[in-house]
Protein backbone atom coordinates (compact mmCIF):
# COMPACT_ATOMS: atom_id res chain seq x y z
CA UNK A 1 0.00 0.00 0.00
CA UNK A 2 0.98 3.79 -0.34
CA UNK A 3 0.51 6.11 2.09
CA UNK A 4 -2.00 8.59 1.88
CA UNK A 5 0.74 11.76 2.82
CA UNK A 6 3.56 11.11 1.10
CA UNK A 7 3.07 7.99 -1.17
CA UNK A 8 5.66 6.26 0.36
CA UNK A 9 5.41 2.27 0.82
CA UNK A 10 3.46 1.01 3.75
CA UNK A 11 3.20 -2.00 5.69
CA UNK A 12 0.30 -3.91 5.85
CA UNK A 13 0.29 -5.51 9.34
CA UNK A 14 -3.55 -6.20 10.48
CA UNK A 15 -6.03 -7.66 8.43
CA UNK A 16 -9.22 -7.75 10.15
CA UNK A 17 -11.70 -8.82 7.22
CA UNK A 18 -14.85 -7.47 6.41
CA UNK A 19 -16.39 -4.96 8.44
CA UNK A 20 -19.61 -3.23 8.96
CA UNK A 21 -19.80 0.23 9.01
CA UNK A 22 -19.69 1.64 12.38
CA UNK A 23 -23.10 3.35 12.77
CA UNK A 24 -24.41 1.54 10.35
CA UNK A 25 -27.46 0.31 12.46
CA UNK A 26 -30.26 -1.51 10.04
CA UNK A 27 -33.08 -3.43 10.44
CA UNK A 28 -32.95 -7.50 10.66
CA UNK A 29 -35.11 -7.16 7.59
CA UNK A 30 -32.39 -5.71 5.66
CA UNK A 31 -29.54 -7.57 7.27
CA UNK A 32 -28.48 -8.95 3.64
CA UNK A 33 -28.39 -5.44 2.47
CA UNK A 34 -25.55 -4.64 5.18
CA UNK A 35 -22.38 -2.79 3.75
CA UNK A 36 -19.24 -4.24 4.76
CA UNK A 37 -15.53 -2.88 3.76
CA UNK A 38 -12.04 -5.23 4.09
CA UNK A 39 -10.36 -3.21 7.44
CA UNK A 40 -6.20 -3.91 6.62
CA UNK A 41 -4.51 -1.52 9.03
CA UNK A 42 -0.70 -0.30 7.67
CA UNK A 43 2.24 1.70 8.98
CA UNK A 44 4.52 4.47 7.73
CA UNK A 45 7.74 4.39 9.25
CA UNK A 46 8.79 7.77 7.91
CA UNK A 47 5.57 9.79 9.46
CA UNK A 48 4.90 7.70 12.02
CA UNK A 49 1.34 7.25 10.75
CA UNK A 50 -0.96 4.49 11.21
CA UNK A 51 -3.74 4.74 8.52
CA UNK A 52 -6.25 1.94 6.95
CA UNK A 53 -6.02 0.49 3.63
CA UNK A 54 -9.07 1.58 2.60
CA UNK A 55 -11.74 3.64 3.53
CA UNK A 56 -15.23 2.61 3.59
CA UNK A 57 -17.15 5.75 2.42
CA UNK A 58 -18.12 8.56 3.90
CA UNK A 59 -21.50 9.18 2.30
CA UNK A 60 -22.46 5.88 3.65
CA UNK A 61 -21.29 6.45 7.19
CA UNK A 62 -22.30 10.08 7.46
CA UNK A 63 -25.81 10.55 6.09
CA UNK A 64 -29.20 11.45 7.33
CA UNK A 65 -30.19 8.71 9.59
CA UNK A 66 -26.62 9.16 11.30
CA UNK A 67 -27.20 7.99 15.02
CA UNK A 68 -24.93 9.59 17.48
CA UNK A 69 -25.54 12.94 18.67
CA UNK A 70 -23.59 14.43 20.84
CA UNK A 71 -25.77 16.32 23.15
CA UNK A 72 -27.42 13.03 24.20
CA UNK A 73 -23.80 12.23 26.10
CA UNK A 74 -23.89 14.47 29.75
CA UNK A 75 -20.13 14.44 29.75
CA UNK A 76 -20.04 15.35 26.14
CA UNK A 77 -21.97 18.00 27.20
CA UNK A 78 -19.88 18.89 30.12
CA UNK A 79 -16.94 18.35 28.31
CA UNK A 80 -17.58 20.50 25.37
CA UNK A 81 -18.51 23.58 27.76
CA UNK A 82 -15.00 23.01 29.21
CA UNK A 83 -13.44 23.12 26.22
CA UNK A 84 -15.02 25.71 24.78
CA UNK A 85 -13.46 27.73 28.39
CA UNK A 86 -10.54 26.52 27.32
CA UNK A 87 -10.36 27.72 23.65
CA UNK A 88 -12.01 31.45 24.84
CA UNK A 89 -8.97 31.70 27.25
CA UNK A 90 -6.05 30.53 25.22
CA UNK A 91 -6.26 30.97 21.67
CA UNK A 92 -9.90 33.65 20.80
CA UNK A 93 -10.51 36.68 21.06
CA UNK A 94 -14.33 38.42 21.07
CA UNK A 95 -14.41 38.37 17.90
CA UNK A 96 -12.40 35.10 16.44
CA UNK A 97 -13.96 33.47 13.15
CA UNK A 98 -13.90 29.68 14.01
CA UNK A 99 -14.66 26.28 12.12
CA UNK A 100 -15.64 23.00 13.53
CA UNK A 101 -15.04 19.93 11.30
CA UNK A 102 -17.82 17.13 12.00
CA UNK A 103 -19.97 19.33 14.49
CA UNK A 104 -22.59 17.05 14.69
CA UNK A 105 -25.49 18.81 16.46
CA UNK A 106 -24.17 21.69 17.26
CA UNK A 107 -23.34 20.93 21.26
CA UNK A 108 -19.34 22.83 20.89
CA UNK A 109 -20.53 25.63 18.70
CA UNK A 110 -23.48 26.38 20.74
CA UNK A 111 -20.48 28.09 23.49
CA UNK A 112 -19.36 30.40 20.57
CA UNK A 113 -21.20 33.22 18.71
CA UNK A 114 -23.60 32.56 16.85
CA UNK A 115 -22.46 34.92 14.08
CA UNK A 116 -18.69 34.05 13.91
CA UNK A 117 -19.11 30.42 14.08
CA UNK A 118 -19.78 27.67 11.24
CA UNK A 119 -20.23 24.06 11.68
CA UNK A 120 -19.35 21.53 8.96
CA UNK A 121 -21.68 18.42 9.61
CA UNK A 122 -22.02 15.78 6.40
CA UNK A 123 -25.01 14.02 8.39
CA UNK A 124 -28.06 15.56 7.82
CA UNK A 125 -30.09 14.06 11.10
CA UNK A 126 -27.69 15.90 13.73
CA UNK A 127 -27.03 19.07 11.16
CA UNK A 128 -30.86 20.07 11.44
CA UNK A 129 -30.83 19.79 15.28
CA UNK A 130 -28.07 22.56 14.94
CA UNK A 131 -30.20 23.95 12.55
CA UNK A 132 -32.85 24.34 14.89
CA UNK A 133 -30.44 25.80 17.62
CA UNK A 134 -29.86 28.83 15.74
CA UNK A 135 -26.36 27.66 14.73
CA UNK A 136 -24.96 28.31 11.86
CA UNK A 137 -24.03 24.82 10.23
CA UNK A 138 -23.06 23.39 6.58
CA UNK A 139 -24.68 19.91 5.51
CA UNK A 140 -21.58 19.04 3.57
CA UNK A 141 -18.40 17.59 4.14
CA UNK A 142 -15.36 19.43 5.05
CA UNK A 143 -13.58 19.72 2.23
CA UNK A 144 -11.31 22.11 -0.98
CA UNK A 145 -14.48 22.15 -3.00
CA UNK A 146 -17.16 22.83 -0.48
CA UNK A 147 -14.90 25.80 1.33
CA UNK A 148 -15.46 27.16 -1.81
CA UNK A 149 -19.04 29.12 -0.67
CA UNK A 150 -16.50 30.89 2.06
CA UNK A 151 -14.71 32.36 0.07
CA UNK A 152 -14.87 35.45 2.31
CA UNK A 153 -13.12 34.20 4.71
CA UNK A 154 -10.33 33.01 3.02
CA UNK A 155 -6.92 33.69 5.19
CA UNK A 156 -9.84 34.90 8.03
CA UNK A 157 -10.57 31.84 10.16
CA UNK A 158 -8.57 32.21 13.47
CA UNK A 159 -9.18 28.90 14.89
CA UNK A 160 -10.40 25.27 12.89
CA UNK A 161 -11.05 22.36 15.41
CA UNK A 162 -12.80 19.23 14.96
CA UNK A 163 -13.02 16.04 17.59
CA UNK A 164 -12.56 12.76 16.45
CA UNK A 165 -13.28 13.34 12.62
CA UNK A 166 -9.85 13.47 10.81
CA UNK A 167 -9.72 9.82 10.89
CA UNK A 168 -12.54 9.75 8.87
CA UNK A 169 -11.53 12.03 6.69
CA UNK A 170 -9.73 9.59 3.44
CA UNK A 171 -8.14 13.00 2.03
CA UNK A 172 -5.52 14.13 4.24
CA UNK A 173 -3.95 16.22 1.84
CA UNK A 174 -7.02 17.92 0.80
CA UNK A 175 -8.01 18.15 4.58
CA UNK A 176 -4.93 20.38 5.27
CA UNK A 177 -5.00 22.40 1.88
CA UNK A 178 -8.84 23.63 3.33
CA UNK A 179 -7.37 24.30 6.42
CA UNK A 180 -4.41 26.19 5.14
CA UNK A 181 -6.43 28.26 2.89
CA UNK A 182 -8.95 29.47 5.69
CA UNK A 183 -6.51 29.99 8.17
CA UNK A 184 -5.36 33.32 8.92
CA UNK A 185 -1.65 33.81 9.55
CA UNK A 186 -1.76 33.83 13.33
CA UNK A 187 -4.84 30.36 13.07
CA UNK A 188 -4.61 28.15 14.76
Amino acid sequence: MKCRIDKSKCNVFLNLGKMPVANGFINKKNNKKEFFYKLKCAFNKKLSLFQIVDFPSPKRMFNKYYPFYTSSSNFMINHFKNFSNFLKKNYLKKNSIIIEIGSNDGTLLSHFNKKTSIGFEPSRSVHNVAIKKGLRSINKFFNFKNISKLRKYYGKIDLIFGANVFCHIPDQIDLIKSMDKLLSSNGA
